[in-house]
């Protein structure tokens, strides 16, 4: 490993078209450290990070390492120099073995050269896994291993280029709890190594466990770094923001409508089965349970995207069975998937064109899409949802991470729906952008549209549903009307520990 004490960012600037992404930013990262760093989406981390790794030249300032000037010109360079970047999105390849992921670029040969050194790499591959616990079959490809697994193949990947600076961004957005302390506990042990590790993430509860000091950037700038020990989680969310959010969740409750929407007894083979509840207009309804427990599944089969088994569907009274999701969005039901990545948004496509893509059975005339009515929707689109773009034809993957999902919301409202099913909405972006999606989902509520939410936050469900659903293991297990929230019972439920239940759904009385 590199012996290197310091990594300092000077006064580093980046513009882009119509966006300063960084301003005059200075910050200090030492050995032996976790040092967070936060933000709201756009707020100029992952510019600053690019920065660091060679992705981006900055307009202004400069890197020092161990107080001497560094110019990182490319990510090779930044690899050379010890500096590796652990995405969200990670950089492994699915159809190569774990043996190959970990060596591609650097593979250990013998003969002069002509040959690859397999038993070598295996070795070594098996060694630094087994660091971390880790016992798989090194030959098999990474597709057939779990996230966390993967995860843990990409630090590894990170200590075989002998990096001494890592960062690591959103790295538990996936992984389940026990999962993630078993990810703090590699972490706490890199740090006792000597190693610097930045952490990026959105969960501000983490931070406290983790670092040891925090950065807050906000516009591009750094507004300060801190002790984690001297600051609040509330003080960084107004730090972040630049104001204090004391009524984040401020829903307007209204007396519901009639039914929209009614499951009977609805069943998917090992997904979920015998599923009864109802939704209003005005209601916001809430699926919440492990993941994995089925409420996803019943999202996507409400939307055509795969075929009940048994039971029904009824929108406004009538039988329905949706074949795809070509004929729910006809019908008014709108999807926000909870991968906005792979599911949500067309990355090679601009702001304007993914506003549209569900409303072009609208926009069109025999085949053709009108322009003016397409661009007229997408300007009042971004208005409306505050979505920050330089222009419409931005690309969309240009955007940071809250303003695609409100890419991805926005294009389910083209038109209003009649029932709209949100999975996991605020998923990976920061407060303040999740602030303005509870927003938009209390006014579609007050104009009438029955929503169905699931969420990864437990305080989510508390602050935006009229009702709850819990599941577990597939089945619909207890009802909690708002009167009956308590974020304890409900967890307990989920749980399997709960000391009251009930199978039957209180559907729409």
């Amino acid at each position: 490993m590199k012996d290197h004490q310091e990594l300092r960012v000077e006064q580093i600037s980046k513009r882009f078209p119509g966006v300063q992404a960084l301003d005059d930013a200075t910050l200090t990262f030492t050995s032996g450290e976790v040092h967070a760093l936060v933000g709201e989406n756009g707020a100029g981390k992952s510019t600053l990070v690019k920065v660091i790794a060679g992705v981006h030249q900055p307009d202004g300032g400069r890197i020092l390492i161990d107080g001497s000037p560094f110019e990182i010109q490319n990510p090779r360079a930044a690899a050379t120099a010890g500096i590796s970047v652990i995405h969200q999105e990670f950089s492994l390849f699915p159809e190569l073995s774990v043996v190959q992921n970990l060596f591609v670029g650097m593979e250990s040969t013998r003969l002069g050269g002509f040959n690859l050194n397999k038993r070598e790499m295996e070795r070594k591959t098996r060694e630094i896994l087994g660091r971390f616990g880790l016992q798989i079959a090194v030959n098999l490809p990474v597709k057939y291993f779990s996230v966390a697994e993967q995860q843990l193949m990409e630090i590894a990947k990170c200590l075989l280029h002998d990096s001494w600076f890592i960062v690591m961004d959103e790295p538990t957005a996936s992984l389940s709890n026990s999962e993630k302390q078993t990810l703090f506990e590699i972490i706490r042990d890199l740090r006792s190594s000597g190693l610097t590790i930045v952490y990026i993430s959105h969960h501000l509860e983490e931070i406290g466990e983790i670092a040891n000091r925090v950065s807050v950037l906000r516009d591009g700038k750094v507004v300060g770094t801190y002790d984690v020990d001297s600051i609040s989680r509330q003080e960084i969310t107004n730090l972040m923001v630049g104001k204090e959010l004391e009524h984040v969740f401020d829903r307007t409750r209204m007396k519901s409508g009639e039914v929209v929407l009614e499951l009977r007894g609805l069943s998917v083979d090992r997904k979920f089965s015998d599923v009864c509840f109802g939704v209003r207009a005005g209601e916001v309804l809430g699926l919440s349970g492990l993941l994995g427990f089925g409420q996803a599944d019943v999202l996507t089969t409400i939307f055509g995207m795969q075929r009940p088994d048994s039971g029904e569907i009824l929108l406004d009274g009538r039988p329905v069975q949706f074949t795809s999701p070509l004929e729910a969005i006809r019908s008014g039901v709108m999807y926000v998937p909870d991968d906005r990545r792979k599911e949500g948004i067309i990355r090679q496509m601009n702001v304007e064109e993914n506003l549209s893509l569900s409303s072009l059975h609208w926009l069109q005339r025999l085949g053709w899409i009108n322009g003016n009515t397409q661009s007229s929707l997408a300007a009042e689109l971004i208005q409306r949802f505050g979505i920050k773009v330089s222009r419409p034809t931005q690309r969309v993957h240009n955007l940071s991470g809250g303003n695609q999902q409100k890419v991805v919301i926005g294009k389910c409202l083209g038109r209003t729906p009649r029932l709209l099913l949100l999975n996991d909405p605020t998923r990976g972006i920061d407060v303040g952008a999740k602030e303005e999606i509870y927003r938009i989902i209390d006014g579609l509520a007050g104009k009438g549209v029955a929503i169905i939410m699931i969420s990864s936050e437990l305080p989510e469900y508390i602050g935006l549903c009229d009702r709850i659903v819990v599941f577990r293991r597939g089945k619909a297990v207890k009802e909690f009307r708002e009167a009956e929230f308590d974020q304890s019972r409900i967890l307990a439920c989920m749980l399997g520990v709960a000391t009251e239940e009930t199978a039957t759904i209180r559907e729409h009385d």
